[in-house]
């Protein structure tokens, strides 16, 4: 489960930021393997970390680092962060995919003069509501 994220809510567009993502296993099983995602399908983003051996009841972090595109044009993005776990090392798939997503809102500076006004585009916002409903179900 994603106990919290660190990170900026503003973000200048072409700047490097970072998010620290802590997980906690609720489970009665040390989890071996657990892959740990960031992701927004407007930015172009989607980022993994994975995370070993995990002990019952115990906590770990995941850190990422990106850059959000300098040719930018939205002003607030969601970010998404998700989890799987359940490991399957003779499959290499994790048999789980954690229904706890946490997302940030982050208002997105434009590094360019002219002022731009927040687009996205119809299978982007596909793309993100799909990403959601795989955690969410």
């Amino acid at each position: 489960m994603i106990k919290k994220i660190n990170g900026p809510t503003d973000i200048t567009a072409g700047s490097k930021t970072e998010y620290t993502v802590e997980i906690i296993n609720l489970g009665n099983v040390l989890e071996e393997r657990v892959l740990v995602i960031a992701f927004n399908a407007n930015l172009k983003l989607r980022e993994e970390e994975i995370i070993t051996n995990i002990a019952i009841g115990k906590t770990a972090n995941a850190t990422f680092s990106f850059t959000i595109p300098t040719n930018t044009t939205a002003t607030q993005e969601r970010i998404i962060f998700g989890i799987e776990y359940n490991y399957n090392s003779k499959t290499g798939n994790y048999e789980t995919l954690s229904q706890d997503t946490k997302n940030i809102q982050v208002n997105i500076v434009s590094t360019q003069a002219k002022t731009h006004t927040a687009t996205t585009t119809s299978q982007n916002q596909t793309e993100n509501k799909y990403f959601l409903y795989l955690f969410d179900h």
